[in-house]
């Protein structure tokens, strides 16, 4: 899309899909030829984190799928740290270009949705590692997610949400999506999520997206827009802010159940259901996004 060469798949990611057609993932791997997918940092998180769910998942009885994934876990991580932190203090920042799913939306410096996803998967990372018996990796995440949560709160935290980046024109919007780690983790390891961040600035942030980006956006009938200004204003200034992904909408609402916010939940849920269910009627072709005028 910015006329630049890229290598379809690169050494040590997370590739964005198994090729297209889909019967034929040996073929054509990374079908998704728009951007580099292979500087894409959350896609490689989500690696982690879904590893960790399926250990989960196969009730925790099955060590060997811990063991058979953690190498290219320990990978994955080791590679986020040589390469996409880049002065150092722990946590990973965005480049500024299309480095992660939102691919329209500029992200620079630490933001809000890569960054949560970060600390999530460092969690997840010290965990594997003890399962594993792997001290020195277990010693070397849990001192980086120390000094990275740290990070996150100082250059993200307002008071009351966490800002969506460091630098961008976006850069004080409140994101809808920016605890999608923190949710992710409270899905799957509840007693682990609370090592990422402190319970009262999760409640104010959740609190602050359903008032802005729930409530003002289409008169709250249309679930969690992705960006909304501090004051209320659906944030246009990039492509995909002023969007609602109906999966971002619904993990909003769950993240909102898991906190006993149950009436606000299903009030965020609705916006997506009726609105593609009822009004637009997309009953068999649900889309991954909408925008309110359009």
């Amino acid at each position: 899309m910015e006329g630049d060469w890229a290598n379809v798949k690169t050494a040590s990611r997370v590739p964005h899909d198994l090729g297209n057609p889909a019967d034929e993932p040996w073929i054509a791997t990374n079908a998704y030829v728009m951007h580099d997918t292979g500087k894409w940092k959350d896609l490689n998180m989500k690696f982690v984190l879904t590893s960790w769910r399926d250990y989960i998942v196969l009730s925790e009885k099955h060590s060997a799928f811990l063991h058979h994934t953690w190498p290219a876990v320990k990978m994955i991580m080791v590679e986020a740290m040589n390469h996409w932190d880049q002065d150092g203090d722990g946590m990973i920042e965005n480049f500024g270009k299309a480095d992660q799913t939102y691919d329209a939306w500029q992200m620079e410096g630490v933001s809000a949705y890569c960054g949560s996803l970060w600390l999530a998967s460092l969690r997840v990372a010290v965990e594997m590692a003890k399962l594993v018996g792997d001290p020195q990796k277990q010693s070397l995440f849990e001192t980086t997610l120390v000094k990275a949560r740290n990070v996150f709160i100082e250059k993200l935290w307002t008071g009351s949400y966490f800002r969506f980046c460091e630098r961008s024109r976006s850069r004080e919007t409140v994101m809808a999506d920016q605890l999608c780690g923190y949710w992710f983790l409270q899905s799957v390891s509840p007693v682990m999520a609370n090592d990422l961040l402190p319970s009262s600035m999760v409640r104010s942030a959740l609190d602050t997206i359903y008032r802005l980006n729930v409530c003002q956006f289409s008169s709250g009938m249309m679930g969690a827009v992705n960006g909304m200004k501090p004051n209320g204003v659906v944030d246009k200034e990039y492509i995909q802010a002023d969007e609602m992904w109906t999966g971002v909408t619904y993990a909003v609402a769950s993240l909102l159940i898991q906190q006993g916010e149950i009436a606000k939940a299903f009030h965020t849920g609705s916006g997506s259901y009726l609105t593609c269910f009822e009004r637009v009627g997309l009953q068999y072709q649900t889309p991954e996004a909408l925008y309110e005028s359009r």
